[in-house]
């Protein structure tokens, strides 16, 4: 995916390179900041071009508030994935912005509980719907 400076550019290649893995950005009002929804597959083969897109939104958000990581349009996630979350969460907590994970499935849960990482990150109350 290459170097993006701004969230827009990276959003679109991101998109041109995983056409079946879609990331948009909106403004979250609850928690407070930057709205970035997966929908499809987060592995091992598109997880490092999320990262360098989820680090621009997160210092993007860093003026905002939080940036909340919509993964209720989900439909798998590999340990790779979740790594790849957990690499956002300490960029998040070095850089002082909150991360939290919006609307999480029960399968997805699953997969943070048994690898041992859920108590380590922010849930919205919004993954108890569906």
């Amino acid at each position: 995916m290459g170097r993006q400076t701004d969230l827009a550019s990276a959003l679109r290649a991101f998109e041109a390179r995983w056409p079946d893995t879609r990331v948009s950005a909106s403004s979250s009002a609850s928690p407070k900041g930057l709205f970035l929804a997966v929908d499809g597959v987060l592995d091992q083969e598109n997880s490092a071009d999320f990262l360098i897109l989820s680090s621009l939104a997160l210092r993007e958000a860093r003026g905002q508030g939080a940036l909340v990581i919509g993964l209720g349009g989900l439909k798998h996630i590999s340990s790779m994935g979740v790594a790849t979350l957990t690499n956002l969460l300490i960029e998040g907590r070095k850089l002082e912005v909150p991360v939290y994970l919006d609307g999480v499935t029960p399968s997805v849960r699953v997969l943070f509980d048994v690898l041992g990482f859920s108590s380590y990150f922010s849930f919205t109350a919004m993954e108890d719907k569906g």
